[in-house]
């Protein structure tokens, strides 16, 4: 008898230091099957992370706890988590006064975002490889401004920059105006153990008037990709990716919300596909479309200098905030750019094997900006319509900051670090009192890079 207690406590400590069970406290969870699947109840969620729930309108809930935030609401797909929207693996249910989470979206999602730490044999990012979409005779999707595939890789390159100024080595599957096979982009980047791979692409919908920045992460196993209602063949095939299914969706998290904090467009939502660079790669990877090709505002934005190099901004934060997290750091701060749960999001229908354009099946109802404004406007929710007049011929150029054009010192720079560091949120993108809004876009993409430095400098000192 003695023995086998020794036995059964050595057993507890192994799993214990495993990380497979909690020797203190290991809540119970009250597993239901609903439609064939696992779903745990809220009040379970809220229990096993500490969370306090609150119930805010019918079948709506808050789980709330040091600073971290998981908004839902029963028989939709869509949660808000610290500020950024995801779109889970199954709708959440309601039962009888019970709202229930599928098992499967709390194991892929919600444990590997709000802790990070636990991820078993996490990878400590020295190199990241950054693919722009397409190339060569594959222009990708082309809007009134261009072409997807230049902005793609205009964007990547900025961003190899910023990150080789952070210290990483950085390599690009293209670096220059070819094709590149999606077989061997995938092969290129599984030759790297120490990195992380990124995506860049730009979207494009049917009707033109879908707007946002949404990211992908590979859908688990079993999982549907977005534009699909049931579990197919390919759902329950397993893939390379899926040894990085937790990494997957930090770096998505990490990524996108960086994304929001520095681009003045829609949230759309964190989301599942089997994009064939994503699901065939075995580092952690995402893939990201930086808005819509074909829409009025984000058309404009895309075809700005100053709008790709926030794109850029944006992955390198990301890239330091997934560093952070598997460090057991916490995230920088959240995103400025939030959603409302209820808002609908795209349900993007993959047209190719996954790095062609994709069709939106529900669309934004923002879509009144007319393509012949020579204005710039600053709507009510702070986000700037950014005009090309005449195309291309009021670019911002690369000569430096001109005299006598109204700006006093250090006006930009304060700006600057008011509005990276999320201290400007509800007036977000508003230019400074008393500087002209033309004069505040040509500086857009002056932003104070030093000053984003400096702060970025700070926050990942110890890393």
């Amino acid at each position: 008898m003695c023995f086998f207690w020794r036995f059964r406590s050595f057993i507890i400590f192994i799993l214990f230091f495993l990380g497979l069970v909690d020797l203190f406290a290991a809540p119970l969870w009250n597993v239901v099957i609903h439609e064939g699947r696992r779903y745990v109840p809220v009040e379970d969620v809220a229990r096993f992370y500490g969370m306090r729930l609150a119930w805010v309108g019918e079948g709506e809930f808050e789980l709330v706890s040091n600073g971290r935030k998981l908004v839902g609401k029963a028989n939709t797909k869509e949660v808000l988590l610290d500020g950024v929207k995801y779109v889970l693996c199954f709708p959440l249910v309601g039962r009888e006064g019970i709202v229930f989470f599928s098992a499967m979206d709390v194991t892929k999602i919600i444990e590997p975002v709000l802790r990070p730490s636990k991820i078993r044999d996490a990878t400590l990012v020295r190199t990241v490889i950054l693919d722009a979409g397409h190339g060569g005779h594959d222009a990708g999707a082309v809007g009134p401004y261009g072409r997807e595939k230049d902005f793609a890789l205009d964007v990547a390159k900025r961003a190899k920059v910023l990150l080789e100024q952070r210290g990483f080595r950085v390599l690009l599957t293209r670096s220059g105006d070819y094709f590149i096979p999606l077989e061997e982009r995938s092969a290129f980047a599984n030759r790297h153990k120490d990195a992380i791979f990124v995506s860049i692409h730009f979207n494009k919908s049917v009707s033109g008037v879908a707007s946002g920045i949404e990211t992908f992460a590979l859908a688990p196993r079993g999982v549907p990709s977005m534009g699909e209602e049931d579990v197919t063949v390919n759902a329950v095939a397993r893939y390379p990716g899926h040894a990085r299914d937790a990494e997957n969706i930090l770096l998505a998290t990490a990524v996108h919300s960086s994304l929001l904090r520095f681009c003045p467009l829609p949230d759309r939502g964190i989301k599942r596909a089997r994009f064939h660079v994503i699901r065939e790669t075995e580092i952690p990877s995402v893939l990201v479309e930086g808005g819509f090709m074909n829409h009025p505002r984000d058309a404009k934005f895309i075809a700005h200098p100053s709008y790709r190099q926030r794109l850029a901004m944006g992955i390198t934060e990301g890239v330091l905030r997934f560093q952070r997290a598997v460090k057991g750091r916490p995230f920088l701060p959240a995103p400025n750019v939030v959603a409302s749960v209820a808002e609908p999001t795209s349900a993007s229908k993959v047209v190719s094997d996954g790095e062609s354009q994709k069709d939106s099946k529900e669309e934004d109802e923002n879509s009144a900006a007319s393509r012949q404004e020579k204005e710039m406007q600053i709507s009510k929710k702070g986000n700037v319509d950014l005009t090309v007049e005449q195309r291309g011929k009021q670019e911002i150029g690369e000569e430096g900051v001109e005299e006598g054009d109204g700006y006093e010192k250090g006006e930009m720079e304060s700006f600057s670090a008011e509005r990276l560091s999320g201290k400007n949120r509800a007036g977000s993108m508003r230019p400074p009192k008393g500087i002209g809004e033309a004069i505040f876009m040509k500086r857009l993409k002056q932003l104070s890079v030093l000053q984003w430095n400096v702060e970025l400098d700070e926050e990942s000192k110890g890393n």
